[in-house]
């Protein structure tokens, strides 16, 4: 009876052990010296980033606008499949934008310790969206 329990534990154990000298040995890897010097692709910084590793363009463009503002073509798509169930197509890109606009305004705002360049692009991105997503 103890001894299925015992067992699971022992391989439960193992496995644990396993993970974390498989995680060190990687470290080890990048922090050596030999590691550092590389050509710096395995930095430890340049692991699993999720960010967009560009600037900006000099004069924005939709698909920068939307990739500021954290909008896809999906999203776009989905509300024009629902147009046809209402009538609301503007009044649901401009609730989007609105949205969209007040998550970054409420992480970014120089207030809060954001950046005033980013505020400036995120402006700048959601009048250009309003202008051609809305006609206005």
């Amino acid at each position: 009876m103890v001894l299925p329990i015992l067992i699971g534990t022992g391989i439960a154990v193992a496995a644990y052990t396993a993970r974390v000298a498989l995680r060190s040995y990687q470290r080890y890897k990048l922090l050596h010296p030999a590691g550092m010097a590389s050509d710096g692709a395995s930095s430890p910084h340049t692991v699993n980033t999720n960010f967009y590793m560009g600037g900006f363009a000099p004069k924005m463009s939709r698909q920068e606008a939307m990739l500021i503002m954290g909008i896809t073509e999906i999203d776009l798509k989905k509300l024009q499949l629902n147009m046809g169930k209402r009538n609301g197509f503007e009044k649901d890109i401009e609730d989007l934008l609105k949205n969209k606009y007040r998550q970054l305004l409420k992480h970014n705002h120089p207030d809060k310790g954001g950046s005033s360049y980013i505020m400036v692009k995120v402006n700048e991105a959601r009048d250009l969206l309003n202008k051609e997503l809305l006609k206005k």
